[in-house]
């Protein structure tokens, strides 16, 4: 059985203080009650694009979409890559291996040098 995230608990307040059914807000985001259903239980990530038209229907802003689009950012927890080629395939491996012995410092340094344009 699934966990409930932090995400599907705030989603699942959100829609509680406005007095709102999961089939009310599924045809406001055009969704079925069912998926968003998994969604607030943790049975299913959040795909792209539900977040922002959960935000745009409960005309959510400020403190209050920045918490919710941090909570959907720490729900993912997990996702596919596929490298173009041989040496993308290489570093995108040794990264997901070496990722959790790199130091703060190795991890900043790493962003900063994707970052660059």
């Amino acid at each position: 059985m699934a966990t409930p995230t932090p995400f599907g608990k705030e989603l699942r307040k959100l829609r509680l203080e406005r007095g709102e059914t999961l089939a009310h807000m599924a045809r406001n985001v055009g969704k079925s009650a069912g998926f968003l259903s998994s969604i607030e239980t943790g049975k299913k990530p959040v795909p792209g694009g539900l977040l922002e038209q959960i935000v745009e229907h409960y005309e959510l802003t400020g403190p209050t979409s920045a918490h919710l689009h941090q909570l959907a950012a720490s729900n993912t927890g997990s996702f596919k890559l596929t490298p173009s080629d041989d040496r993308s395939y290489a570093l995108v491996s040794t990264l997901a291996r070496k990722l959790d012995s790199l130091s703060e410092e190795q991890q900043r340094q790493i962003i900063n040098i994707l970052d660059e344009e």
